[in-house]
Parts: structure tokens; C-alpha cells; sequence
């Protein structure tokens, strides 16, 4: 029985240094085979996103693509309230029954936006809305107390800075709270062309 033999190839033409065509045609196709080789010139765009988990920690998806979280405009909602029954002396709000939440926020030491007072109910659901440019450095404070006539005794106090709340705009909403009150808020990028205040 004759043993049979490979496939012969011809011997190679190309002179010393060089290649023959065929091989330099997969070299090339190697080299710029799958998505992650731009062509030659192409400039580095921002990436492409469905959802946070696609973007860095410093950006935001607005889908298609990630954007940085600062400097940016934004629409901050207070959504939701509640006030403790007493107040920071262990006395209840009101003598004549449960205590008026008001929530406001502040940046920069400026009043964004103020809710109506809410009678004698001490867990209240809001659509407070405040236009606001934030950076990393930004004062960003909450506020919730009991109106007295016109007069606001305060409550919850939170102040937290622009960097603080990154993790809120990735998600969407974040919570501020301490013994005196509790305060839910969304906070979602500014629609484009709208105007925000500057702290």
C-alpha cells in the first residue's frame, strides 16, 4: 500500500525580507479583525450604553452613550416626605394635632425649591421639582420641618456635596434622612436646551 502524502505547497518566490502576498493579506486581516480596531484616522467616541452598569463611575448613561456626571444640569424631585412626630426636644410639632411638613432644597446656600406646607399629616407625597447645575463640589442641602404659621420650625437637616450624590444619579433616586425626617427625591438629567440655576 502507497502512503499517502500531505498537501505540498510550492516553495516560496518572495526574496530575502519579504513576504508573499497571501500572507500579508492574513497578517492584515488579523490585525484589524474584531470590533475593537478603529480604522486609521478614526477619532475615540464616547461609549456606547443600555444602562449604568455600561459606563464608568464617573458617567451617567444617557442612552446611547455614557456622559460625565459633572458638570451637568439636572432635575432633582422631592417625591417623598415624612416627618418624625416630635420634634428636637421630644415635643410634638403641633399642640393641636400632627405636625406640616414643608421640603426645600438648597445649593449653594440658595433655595431651589419649597414645597406647600402639608396640614397635620406627617408622611406626605410630593412632585417638588428644582432645575439645578450640579458639580462635584456642589453644597446640596435638604430640609423638612413643620410650618408654624408662615414661620418654619426646622427638622431634617442633611447637607451633602455633588460628589456624595453620584450614586443617585446612576440609579435614578436616593433617600436623605436623620432622627427629625426622612426625604426620597429623584434626580435625572436636565432635558437638552433647558436651563438649570447655577449654585
Amino acid at each position: 500500500m502507497k502512503r499517502r502524502e500531505g498537501t505540498r505547497f510550492p516553495p516560496s518566490r518572495a526574496g530575502p525580507g519579504q513576504l508573499q502576498w497571501g500572507a500579508v493579506a492574513m497578517l492584515a486581516s488579523c490585525a484589524t479583525a474584531g470590533p475593537s480596531a478603529p480604522p486609521l484616522g478614526a477619532t475615540a467616541t464616547a461609549k456606547a450604553c443600555v444602562g449604568a452598569i455600561d459606563c464608568k463611575p464617573d458617567e451617567l448613561c444617557t442612552a446611547p452613550q455614557c456622559v460625565a456626571i459633572f458638570p451637568r444640569a439636572y432635575v432633582l424631585t422631592v417625591e417623598k416626605a415624612k416627618l418624625s412626630p416630635y420634634d428636637g426636644n421630644g415635643n410634638p410639632w403641633d399642640k393641636d394635632g400632627d405636625g406640616d411638613p414643608v421640603a426645600a432644597v438648597s445649593v449653594g446656600g440658595r433655595e431651589v425649591c419649597r414645597s406647600a406646607p402639608a396640614k397635620d399629616q406627617l408622611d406626605v407625597t410630593l412632585a417638588v421639582a428644582c432645575a439645578v447645575s450640579l458639580d462635584a463640589k456642589s453644597e446640596v442641602r435638604f430640609t423638612l420641618g413643620d410650618d408654624d404659621g408662615g414661620t418654619v420650625q426646622e427638622g431634617m437637616l442633611k447637607i451633602v456635596s455633588g460628589a456624595d450624590l453620584v450614586p443617585a444619579v446612576r440609579l435614578g433616586f436616593g433617600e436623605q434622612q436623620d432622627a427629625l425626617g426622612y426625604v426620597r427625591f429623584r434626580l435625572a438629567p436636565a432635558p437638552t436646551g433647558s436651563s438649570a440655576r447655577s449654585p
